[in-house]
């Protein structure tokens, strides 16, 4: 017999496994002309819903977003892309994790939402550019500094489509 916790992370690896198959590449063109753009961070456990979580794992993610959000904006701002709060477009990072018997599978999905206008109807966050990744870690400890590496390694990914797109911007 199947315990509970053990079907939740079967049902995470079968459901997030489907979206991390490889993608087509966005299309570098589609981040011409853009200004700045916002960085927001969600770190989720799926099996939070049905189990719990301990306050310190809830200080744990949110300490995670916060230090993946400081990455990301160093990234960003090193290769002179404006970060702006105020912006519309935003650069959302997603990080699932899921903890079974000391292991930990993560899956990370990046990417840029803007305000769009398709037949005179604007729609906010559509969106333009993404990329998704998934890994699995042997202990805590792996698990925060290999997601900080594949997420800056994500965004060195965008990075390069958007100055690309954008070829005026670089240096200076």
């Amino acid at each position: 017999m199947i315990n509970r916790k053990t079907f939740l992370v079967m049902v995470f690896l079968v459901l997030f496994s489907l979206e991390a198959l490889p993608q087509a590449p966005s299309n570098p063109l589609d981040l011409q002309g853009l200004e700045s753009m916002e960085v927001i961070v969600e770190t989720l456990r799926p099996d939070a819903m049905n189990t719990g979580l301990s306050i310190d794992e809830l200080v744990g993610l949110k300490a995670l977003s916060e230090l993946l959000k400081t990455d990301v904006k160093l990234i960003l701002r090193r290769k002179e892309i404006v970060v702006d709060e105020s912006s519309s477009s935003f650069l959302y990072i997603q990080v699932q994790a899921m903890e079974h018997r000391g292991r930990f599978s993560t899956y990370i999905r990046i990417e840029l939402n803007e305000k769009v206008t398709l037949r005179n109807k604007t729609l906010h966050g559509a969106t333009t550019w993404n990329t998704a990744f998934m890994q699995s870690f042997s202990n805590r400890n792996r698990f925060v500094q290999g997601t900080r590496q594949t997420v800056g390694d994500m965004i060195d990914e965008f990075c390069n489509a958007y100055l690309t797109a954008n070829p005026i911007r670089q240096g200076g």
